[in-house]
């Protein structure tokens, strides 16, 4: 059974703010935020996936990479 994750928008702004400064790093092709946000989006549902997204946008993160990271977490479930 999935599980349904509520963030608030202090815990989205927390996530999005280690996201950015995880990516200036570039320590690996996902930085550790990047895949917890990933881990979100597979969690929650349609209302919460929509708020991870307008977030992950607005901290410049390309749609692909961050697509390419809920890949990777899918992928890491089978």
């Amino acid at each position: 059974m999935k599980k349904i994750v509520r963030l608030t928008e202090s815990d989205l702004t927390r996530i999005v703010k280690r996201i950015i400064s995880e990516n200036k790093e570039k320590d690996n092709d996902y930085p550790t935020s990047l895949k917890a946000a990933a881990k979100l989006w597979v969690k929650s549902d349609k209302d919460e996936r929509r708020k991870i997204k307008s977030h992950i946008l607005k901290t410049g993160v390309s749609p692909e990479k961050f697509l390419d990271a809920i890949g990777d977490v899918y992928e890491s479930q089978w």
